[in-house]
């Protein structure tokens, strides 16, 4: 049995180093931003070393990742009650709730999953059913 060539040492571990970024990103265990700024190093480190298979991965899954000045978004609306606007910050995992209405003063409340072991997982979590409850009562995501 031969041993595997320097090309192939690169190209095995670059994907396994790819597949762990996406992977902990994807369960929660490292953010969107860290994720990207994770794939930017490792391409910066690996470009033009790789195969060209692996230089298209890189360029896929950092281009769905989002910069690190984005937060996650939602905008519902409820024809009868007003608006809700829900901003989680997904560098910190600060859940932002604001409603709006017409005649109404707008309501605000923050929510801070800092003493979470994973606060940004538990943001996007409470985020998620948030936006269960909203649908289950008639809103609209916008």
């Amino acid at each position: 049995m031969t041993a595997p060539t320097l090309q192939e040492e690169l190209n095995r571990k670059t994907l396994n180093a790819i597949e762990q970024i996406v992977g902990d990103q994807a369960t929660g265990k490292i953010t969107d931003a860290q994720a990207k700024y994770a794939l930017d190093i490792l391409w910066v480190s690996l470009a033009g070393l790789v195969d060209k298979d692996l230089i298209r991965m890189f360029e896929v899954f950092s281009g769905n990742l989002r910069s690190a000045t984005n937060a996650t978004q939602e905008v519902w609306r409820n024809p009868t009650t007003g608006v809700v606007v829900m901003m989680l910050n997904s560098m910190t995992g600060v859940l932002l709730l604001k409603t709006m209405k017409t005649g109404v003063p707008d309501q605000l409340s923050k929510t801070d999953f800092a003493a979470e072991s994973n606060p940004t997982l538990a943001a996007k979590s409470k985020m998620e059913s948030l936006g269960k409850y909203l649908l289950e009562n008639g809103f609209i995501k916008l």
